[in-house]
């Protein structure tokens, strides 16, 4: 009965183990700096995780916008691990993107590399909890909210409005050049938006609702490519010296994510999808620097399969929720109600097993060991 007691004890580890591994998706941040590295520390170590607050304080550094107090002091070496020790040499402009079901990136150095365009990176594991996305949306708002005055030019990537601005003639146009970028074509069809994306081997079809989501967000992407950055106007020497602008262009793409859960990372759906959608951003940052120079850096949350996606500030729901129906969307959340209560079933079953499985083995009846101290038997 012990034997079965510690089996239980075990299976009750086990399973809050798995649980809590499961709460805690697996993500990853890349920093990318320029081709100088001016900003970023030559050597950081890749297996020490980097928290949301570091992250936050990082790029408010990079911006050169008024220093938070580093009281927390894991906080202040993880911000120090990341950042060149010259306090005076700040870019630019920095470009900061979420990527959802993007966490594959990693295992596709050509991915890296358009990513990155080329230059030093830094990948480092990402900590996150249950609370993850709402907090790192919280942070970038934090960084973005320093819009005071002339030292922050801050442009989000709305990619739900983006037929605002956009519409479909637009969006296969921007397609287009996208394919020219990559050195592929756009195939029209009959129904706007709904052709075909080729880059060499891989094939994007639009008809499918995934791909054509993610079509969207490559759309916004160049969009952000093309659009005015900014560049700040020349000074005369009798003009007196302004504060350097410092653009921040931030993002949440999470298409990609719909196009895992879809097909699967191995399938020729999502290669076509993250590889499309790297050279999607190589192209937005190259435009970048064409006009700030070598003064650029990005950094880009790669997430995982995390069931949570980030809700934008003014309550408009995700384009994919557009696109379901209600009875899709009720399954779904009949789905997570049974998934819910299989596993506190479970864990309640597990511990009432414990509890009789403990009281069993100390109501057995104490004896004497017959082994140890034998009696002599008399018929």
């Amino acid at each position: 009965m012990a034997r079965v007691s510690s089996w239980v004890w075990t299976l009750c580890i086990l399973t809050v183990t798995l649980a809590r591994v499961t709460a805690q998706e697996a993500g990853y941040v890349v920093f990318a700096d320029n081709d100088g590295g001016s900003y970023l520390r030559e050597t950081t170590s890749s297996k020490v995780p980097l928290s949301i607050g570091a992250m936050s304080v990082a790029l408010t550094s990079l911006l050169d916008l008024p220093p938070a107090i580093l009281t927390n002091e894991d906080l202040a070496y993880q911000v120090d691990s990341i950042l060149a020790p010259n306090p005076f040499s700040r870019p630019d402009a920095v470009i900061s993107l979420q990527v959802y079901g993007g966490e594959d990136f990693l295992s596709d150095s050509e991915n890296v590399a358009e990513c990155c365009c080329g230059h030093a990176h830094h990948i480092r594991p990402l900590q996150q909890g249950d609370d993850s996305m709402g907090t790192l949306n919280t942070a970038m708002m934090s960084v973005a909210s320093h819009t005071g005055g002339p030292s922050l030019v801050h442009t989000d990537l709305d990619c739900d409005r983006i037929a605002e601005v956009c519409d479909q003639t637009c969006q296969e146009a921007a397609l287009e050049a996208l394919a020219g970028y990559v050195g592929g074509q756009y195939e029209r069809s009959g129904v706007p938006m709904q052709g075909k994306l080729i880059h060499g081997p891989w094939t994007l079809d639009l008809g499918n609702v995934p791909e054509r989501e993610l079509a969207l967000e490559l759309v916004c992407l160049v969009q952000a490519a093309e659009g005015p950055w900014g560049v700040k106007p020349k000074l005369t020497s009798a003009e007196p010296a302004a504060p350097t602008p410092r653009h921040l262009l931030t993002g949440t793409l999470d298409s990609l994510k719909a196009v895992h859960d879809a097909y699967g990372k191995e399938s020729h759906n999502y290669m076509a999808g993250s590889k499309l959608l790297a050279r999607a951003i190589g192209m937005a940052k190259k435009a970048a620097h064409k006009t700030f120079g070598n003064k650029l850096v990005s950094q880009l949350a790669l997430f995982g399969h995390s069931s949570k996606l980030p809700s934008k500030t003014d309550g408009s729901p995700q384009r994919r929720l557009l696109l379901e129906d209600e009875a899709s969307v009720a399954v779904r959340d009949v789905d997570a109600w049974l998934s819910t209560f299989m596993a506190l079933s479970v864990g309640f079953f597990l511990v009432v097993a414990t509890v009789l499985a403990t009281f069993c083995m100390f109501s057995l009846e104490f004896k004497q060991d017959t082994i140890l101290y034998g009696k002599g038997k008399t018929d």
